[in-house]
């Protein structure tokens, strides 16, 4: 105990041991903000994954937005929009019912303007990734 006591007052005495010390405070710090930033990013391929094994051949994307509203640090969403091209109003329905079977996917919301018609419908909706 008394040499390793001993160690410790040389090591500290030691002109660069501060300088050491502040610089490994730095850069646990720098790397608590790295781990956190790559925590919270969206991983967008398993969304395409899931989509890519639910879009019927004839519903066509023109455009697929996310936004990313950030609730706190540990409890966040994306919202995703979807407008697009659905030959009839059916293959948007099961399009719809087949979104709401995916557990992430939650609150799948088709505007109402979407089932005004039957055939060549342009469709918007909206659903949240948890």
């Amino acid at each position: 105990e008394k040499i390793l006591s001993a160690k410790e007052g040389e090591l500290k005495s030691f002109a660069g041991f501060s300088d050491f010390k502040e610089a490994v405070k730095k850069t646990n710090q720098e790397l608590v903000q790295i781990r956190s930033f790559y925590q919270k990013q969206f991983f967008f391929l398993p969304l395409l994954e899931n989509l890519s094994r639910i879009v019927p051949e004839t519903i066509y994307f023109r455009r697929l937005a996310i936004q990313r509203p950030w609730l706190n640090d540990e409890d966040y969403s994306a919202n995703v929009i979807i407008t697009g091209y659905v030959q009839s109003r059916e293959d948007l329905f099961l399009f719809q019912k087949s979104l709401k079977e995916i557990e992430s996917f939650r609150n799948v919301e088709v505007s109402l303007q979407s089932w005004m018609e039957s055939s060549d419908v342009d469709f918007y909706l909206t659903f949240e990734i948890k």
